[in-house]
């Protein structure tokens, strides 16, 4: 099971330093003990959920931070709602403060849920689909792909193209882009260097370029 590694040592990888203490700096590690079966159930129905919706809502919501940070938090996140008054009247000037009040502090304590030990608030930087391509390629021609990538990784990145490929089965520049000749292109060369064949079935058209033209 991937976990979140925020700041700290970066979970002691020799290969990683910094004058700070990495703060600000958080990575996911794969820990194959880590995790209850109920917490790899419910990472699997998180997974298919999004892939089932993936060509309308193509932004993963940060689900497994936000499923992580909640079971970590010290107290469970509070909901004022319950007391507030039910919709059967024009509310008064008191009624709506509270409202709002309530509103402010669930927002605040889903943030404070959310942020790290040393401060910062952890993200997903999604989006861009050429920045992985060439982290992965210049990897494989200098032989280091395998130090750096273990299988897990190999897998994710797989599941992520697999995510992001568009119902043509071309790549756009973004996840939010149509099919273009570059971003098909570049995605489908980082595929097969993962080891996937260009027989390879898996979304709408397999990974075999069906955009070069376009």
């Amino acid at each position: 099971m991937w976990r979140l590694i925020s700041a700290g040592n970066s979970d002691g990888n020799p290969l990683v330093w910094s004058n700070n203490n990495h703060d600000g700096r958080h990575t996911w590690v794969y820990d194959k003990d880590s995790g209850t079966p109920a917490d790899h159930q419910e990472v699997e129905r998180l997974r298919a959920a999004f892939t089932a919706r993936r060509l309308d809502q193509r932004h993963s919501s940060d689900e497994l931070l936000r499923m992580q940070s909640k079971e970590s938090a010290a107290k469970p996140l509070p909901t004022h709602r319950a007391s507030l008054p039910a919709h059967t009247a024009v509310p008064t000037s008191e009624q709506q403060a509270e409202r709002v009040a309530a509103h402010l502090r669930d927002g605040m304590a889903f943030y404070e849920t959310l942020q790290q030990e040393d401060g910062h608030w952890p993200g997903d930087y999604g989006g861009p689909m050429f920045l992985m391509p060439g982290l992965v390629i210049v990897l494989y021609t200098t032989g280091d792909l395998d130090k750096v990538f273990s299988p897990e990784h190999k897998a994710e990145h797989v599941r992520y193209l697999r995510n992001h490929q568009n119902e043509d089965g071309g790549f756009g520049l973004h996840i939010e882009g149509g099919s273009t000749m570059f971003g098909t292109g570049l995605n489908y060369v980082v595929a097969r260097i993962l080891g996937l064949p260009a027989s390879d079935q898996g979304h709408s058209q397999g990974l075999m370029p069906c955009c070069l033209t376009c």
